[in-house]
């Protein structure tokens, strides 16, 4: 009886210690996950500041599509700023509305229902903003209207239509802002008008 007891603690013990090792694997993989997540988030913010750099060489240093120090918004330029922004992408596919049923973005977990973020709303992520399938698989999300007016807003899922798919997790937002002294640049807050928990918000900025 004895031998029987300490043969199913040896068991027990065996099975916890394989838990154990599981689980702490499990943690290591997430951690990783999350750094290539910051990183990829990172090589976007670069590339598209890149590009905002760009656009603004070819076009006098303005351009009447940004968010101002000032509280004010200027959305004559958006038009223009997003098709010379489209130009230089590496296109594989573009939606210009009913993004989710002709396939250009997933089912997101979480939108915005602040009205002052209307343009990353669940019917507009859907049904009316501007998407853009790029060949690596990042998606970029242009806040529009109902009547097809751009916003100096736009989201990027930095893994496509691989999960979370959740704002904060791999889905970003990058806004042009124009500073009092006239200069422009991405906003830092990668996740202005997304829903985004506390704790995911505080670690997201942290990527800027």
């Amino acid at each position: 009886m004895g031998k029987t007891n300490n043969s199913k603690r040896l068991g027990y013990m065996l099975i916890a210690f394989l838990l154990i090792v599981a689980l702490g694997s499990a943690k290591a993989l997430n951690s990783v996950q999350s750094t290539q997540q910051n990183r990829m988030l990172k090589q976007q913010y670069s590339y598209f500041t890149r590009l905002l750099e760009n656009i603004l060489y070819e076009n006098n240093d303005t351009i009447e599509c940004a968010y101002n120090d000032y509280g004010t918004v200027s959305t004559s330029g958006c038009k223009e700023f997003y098709t010379q922004l489209i130009q230089k992408l590496k296109i594989k596919k573009y939606c210009k509305n009913n993004a989710l049923a002709n396939q250009c973005i997933p089912l997101y977990k979480k939108y915005a229902s602040d009205k002052n973020c209307e343009g990353y709303s669940k019917k507009m992520f859907n049904k009316h903003n501007d998407v853009v399938v790029l060949y690596n698989n990042v998606l970029i999300i242009i806040a529009n209207d109902e009547k097809e007016q751009r916003y100096p807003m736009f989201a990027i899922d930095i893994n496509g239509f691989n999960g979370p798919n959740e704002p904060g997790k791999d889905l970003f937002s990058f806004a042009i802002t124009r500073r009092a002294g006239g200069n422009y640049l991405i906003d830092p807050d990668f996740t202005k008008c997304l829903p985004v928990e506390a704790d995911d918000k505080k670690s997201d900025n942290k990527a800027s």
